[in-house]
């Protein structure tokens, strides 16, 4: 049955409010960390002393954005029901973080403004994940019935994709719960804190590409398609940027290139399918 004929549910305001606000913070991260990489001891909520590990971070908030924004656009409840599992396992994950070694963030800062930040990053992270985890929830309960796939993915790229994805989250929890020993591999040197933190955005962007695939239809798995593309760019940046801090020695360089590479082709592959520069997101 054709898309535009069935009954889709659609965002409740709750469910756009939240992404709205969650758009605008991760904005604000990514520019603290993106943009203002090494002066962290003032603008961000801890101290990063690698610059790399500063840009690779606000390339992922940067990266997010992008999927909100997208799933905002899109409207459908079919369309971004992958996404908020994921957002919800990061910010839970980056609580745990916080809570961990919470000794590290600048509480007691003498400068107000980087006082205000730490506080705003501990306040967020206590409220989003219960937040995000009670949309999905309410979401569920009230979204009304699912369309049928308008534009099915091929069996060869679920595989593929998903087997991304996967990955993605097995490297991110093996960061999160040993960030010491594979710490000690990964291409630029990290800190406990700094590879749980990235652990966490690992594990939530790849349950972003896992429940696309898993949604297996190309206009459902845009707004993961549109942070995989735009992470992909992010992080070929920031490496470009601090070449001098990755270790080529050993190929984790290059591997890392590579991934995100081929993260970027996925993503792209879905919007060229999608028609995402020619006028998504399709009525429904």
């Amino acid at each position: 049955m054709a898309r535009a004929t069935e009954t889709t549910g659609t965002l409740l305001p709750g469910t756009r409010r939240l992404l709205a606000v969650a758009s605008l913070l991760v904005l604000a991260a990514g520019g603290q960390l993106f943009v203002l990489t090494d002066h962290t001891d003032r603008f961000f909520a801890w101290t990063i002393q690698t610059g790399l590990t500063a840009a690779a971070l606000g390339a992922f908030y940067w990266a997010s954005l992008a999927l909100l924004v997208v799933a905002l656009r899109a409207g459908s409840w079919a369309d971004v029901r992958s996404v908020l599992p994921g957002v919800a396992l990061f910010t839970t994950l980056t609580l745990v973080a916080t809570i961990l070694h919470v000794g590290l963030f600048h509480v007691h800062s003498a400068q107000a403004v980087t006082r205000l930040v730490t506080w705003a990053w501990i306040l967020v992270y206590v409220v989003a994940p219960p937040a995000f985890a009670a949309a999905y929830a309410v979401q569920l309960r009230r979204a009304g019935a699912v369309p049928s796939r308008s534009m099915p993915m091929r069996p060869w790229f679920r595989a593929s994709f998903g087997a991304l994805g996967a990955a993605l989250v097995g490297l991110g929890v093996g960061l999160f719960v040993a960030p010491d020993t594979l710490g000690a591999i990964w291409p630029w040197q990290l800190t406990t804190l700094t590879a749980q933190a990235l652990g966490a955005w690992l594990v939530g962007i790849g349950a972003v590409l896992v429940g696309a695939v898993v949604e297996g239809d190309h206009l459902r798995a845009v707004p993961a398609a549109a942070a995989a593309v735009a992470l992909a760019g992010l992080v070929i940046v920031a490496v470009a940027r601090y070449s001098a801090d990755v270790r080529w020695d050993r190929g984790q360089g290059e591997i890392l290139l590579a991934v995100a590479i081929i993260l970027g082709l996925g993503g792209g592959y879905v919007l060229t399918k999608a028609g995402f520069t020619r006028g998504y997101p399709r009525a429904t």
